[in-house]
C-alpha cells in the first residue's frame, strides 16, 4: 500500500499545527509554574505578617 501524496501547503499546515499545539502546551506549564510560584510568594507573606503580629 502506498500513501497518497500531501501537497506542500497541507504539510505546511500540520506542521505549524503541530508547533501551535506544542506552544501552548509550554505556555500551560509556564502559566501552572508562575501560579504555583505566586501561591508560595502569597503563602510566605501571610507568614510574615502572622509572625509580625504574635
Amino acid at each position: 500500500m502506498c500513501a497518497e501524496p500531501v501537497s506542500k501547503t497541507a504539510q505546511e499546515r500540520r506542521a505549524h499545527a503541530a508547533a501551535v499545539r506544542e506552544w501552548a502546551r509550554r505556555d500551560e506549564r509556564l502559566r501552572r509554574i508562575s501560579l504555583l510560584i505566586g501561591l508560595i510568594a502569597l503563602a510566605a507573606s501571610i507568614s510574615l505578617v502572622l509572625a509580625a503580629l504574635l
